[in-house]
């Protein structure tokens, strides 16, 4: 037979029946022997009781077939009887009318006398023994049958009377035929005639009526009989009833009694595992017996000592793994309060596995951390040279409008030298016209630079960022869903790795955002800084020449736009600095400060300062509302003022 005994972790759980049972020898029985021993006996009282019934049945047919051909056999020999008589009064008158006869033969007078003298014998042997044979009082199975009724005696007694009359009057028939034979046997033939018409007739005729009263009796009597028998059937089928009744009770008793062998036990047993069902694991079951049901009983005890050792270990093991999760979710707390330089123990346990994953994690936004320092940093820089050379462009402006209003007005240029004045006129209006036309395409490339794009990836990474918090809120309350759930092992872990990667591909696309942004910025402002080089060299070119020729009234009306558009620009620059330095000093202070869960931090975070300059898809600056400078630098861009 195959070992059924279950396995945890790979160990053998023993379960086997307890030894201690008590009982008595029905419960000690077999199942199967003790319903086919109340089956046998509920079988053996149906038919005792269908036999009892039936015996009494077939005595009582039994009897009254008796009866009935003992009346039968009686009336056949009292019909007899009779006409044994009717031959003897025939016989009386054939000896008579012989005798008669003028010459009557010997012969035949004497064959009828043997004739009547058998006749008279034969009788008289029929009606002994109807008297000894026949009659009730010599057969008491008889008288009890009609007793039944209520009619014995009385039947016994007009039975005693017909008989004794039929004995009395055969006597006396008797007699008188005894006394013609002898008349016959005399020859004397007037007696003889005087006898027979006197006393033999008579007689054989009280002999008949007497015989016949006989045989209307027994007719009566087998009316009787049928009386009785309708009576003894109605005793019977009462019988039957009781006798149904007492096995039904007798069977029920016996069903109750086995039954009562199995459902007690078995309702003990449905009890405890109840119990069982609602915490309490103390009950156990009374084994009594050694049936089936004992050894199941015994099992279902075995099986609970089991079940409790398993709870004892897995309470053990949630313990262990409760302190051991307690003790990484410290580190993550600590993770949590920006202390980044945490390293979690590592084992062989599931917990252990989980803290190698949650290092790698920190290890991931260790990095992620550095790269965004450096970052900052770097855009920090790029803030601070772009502001310093607006600062410059701007003081090249500054003299650039100086020189142009202390310069004299030339009114005519025909009146001077025509060709130097209009050649270096020329010269300066073509130059200026450059420079307005690459004014023009830088302010579009910073357009480009302070795109929407970059605020979009800025605004995705606050997203990304948000749903970092929510990852990390879950794993924070993870020890507590762990000491309330009842979760197996491999689900926490499987649950807490889930969590982890997501941290982790959270991290990563943080990273490529960054990456992406931060690429795109300083590809922007390396152009920017190219495109400033060359303005500022030519705005100086500029101011030279204009120091060495006297500017027209179209020059100076050129002039003046250039410096409008480029007063204009270099605000656009010096506000798109000061917020890359404000981006720059929110993102170090951010790693200053680092934590985990940035949920209300990234929804109440300000809105980023836009540029003052006109752009349609990002609204002006409000007018009357100062731009943001950078701390610790003098803001010198209020000097300025466009006409």
């Amino acid at each position: 037979m195959p070992d059924t005994s279950p396995t945890y972790n790979g160990k053998t759980i023993p379960i086997r029946p307890s030894l201690r049972r008590g009982g008595t020898l029905l419960i000690d029985l077999p199942i199967g022997a003790r319903l086919t021993l109340g089956f046998l006996a509920a079988a053996l009282i149906a038919a005792l009781v269908t036999g009892a019934t039936g015996l009494q049945r077939s005595q009582s047919l039994s009897s009254q077939a008796e009866f009935y051909r003992s009346i039968l056999t009686a009336n056949t020999n009292l019909n007899t009887g009779s006409q044994y008589l009717q031959l003897m009064k025939t016989e009386t008158q054939s000896i008579l009318a012989l005798l008669q006869t003028p010459q009557p033969s010997n012969e035949t007078l004497q064959n009828e006398k043997d004739a009547l003298k058998s006749l008279v014998t034969r009788y008289d042997g029929l009606l002994n023994n109807y008297v000894n044979n026949d009659v009730l009082a010599k057969h008491p199975e008889q008288q009890s049958i009609l007793d039944v009724i209520d009619s014995s005696n009385q039947l016994t007694h007009q039975q005693i009377v017909l008989v004794g009359s039929a004995q009395r009057t055969w006597n006396i028939h008797k007699t008188a035929l005894n006394d013609i034979s002898r008349y016959f046997d005399q020859g004397d033939i007037a007696r003889a005639r005087y006898l027979e018409q006197v006393q033999v007739e008579l007689t054989n005729s009280d002999a008949t009526s007497a015989l016949r009263a006989l045989i209307q009796f027994n007719v009566r009597l087998t009316d009787s009989i049928n009386s009785a028998e309708t009576v003894e059937f109605q005793d019977q089928v009462i019988f039957t009833i009781i006798g149904s009744i007492i096995a039904f009770i007798l069977i029920l008793i016996i069903g109750l009694v086995i039954s009562g062998t199995l459902v007690r036990r078995l309702r003990q047993l449905r009890n405890v595992t109840q119990a069982v069902e609602q915490g309490q694991f103390n009950r156990r079951v009374n084994v009594v017996g050694r049936d089936e049901i004992a050894d199941v009983s015994g099992s279902v005890n075995a099986m609970l000592e089991a079940i409790v050792g398993l709870l004892d270990e897995t309470r053990n093991q949630r313990d262990a793994l409760t302190n051991a999760a307690e003790h990484l979710f410290t580190d993550m707390r600590v993770v949590s309060a920006g202390d980044l330089r945490i390293n979690a123990p590592v084992s062989n346990d599931p917990i252990g596995m989980l803290a190698n994953a949650f290092n790698f994690t920190v290890g991931r936004f260790r990095r992620f951390v550095q790269r965004t320092r450096t970052t900052a940093e770097q855009l920090d820089v790029i803030a601070r040279q772009q502001t310093e050379r607006s600062e410059s462009f701007t003081q090249a402006l500054l003299q650039v409008k100086t020189t142009n209003n202390k310069a004299p007005l030339i009114v005519d240029a025909g009146k001077t030298d025509p060709r130097g004045k209009s050649n270096a006129s020329e010269n300066l209006e073509s130059q200026q016209v450059e420079l307005l036309t690459q004014l023009r395409q830088t302010r579009e490339l910073m357009r480009q630079v302070s795109d929407e794009e970059i605020l979009q990836r800025i605004q995705t990474i606050l997203k990304i960022a948000e749903q970092s918090s929510h990852a990390v809120e879950r794993l924070t309350n993870f020890p507590k869903s762990v000491s309330t759930s009842y979760a197996k092992v491999d689900e926490l872990r499987q649950q807490f790795s889930d969590d982890l990667q997501l941290l982790a591909s959270l991290n990563k696309r943080i990273t490529q955002e960054m990456q992406i942004s931060q690429h795109n910025t300083t590809r922007g402002f390396q152009e920017l800084d190219k495109e400033m080089s060359q303005i500022t060299a030519r705005a100086r070119l500029l101011k030279t020449q204009a120091g060495q020729a006297a500017p027209t009234a179209a020059n100076v009306e050129a002039i003046q736009e250039v410096v409008k558009y480029s007063t204009q620009f270099a605000n656009d620059v010096h506000a798109l600095a000061r917020q890359v330095s404000q981006m720059a000093q929110e993102i170090r202070t951010g790693i200053v400060s680092f934590q985990l869960d940035t949920v209300e931090s990234g929804s109440t975070m300000a809105p980023l300062p836009q540029p003052g300059f006109s752009n349609p898809s990002l609204g002006p600056t409000p007018q009357g509302q100062a731009s943001p400078s950078m701390p610790g630098r003098k803001n010198s861009m209020g000097l300025l003022e466009t006409r």
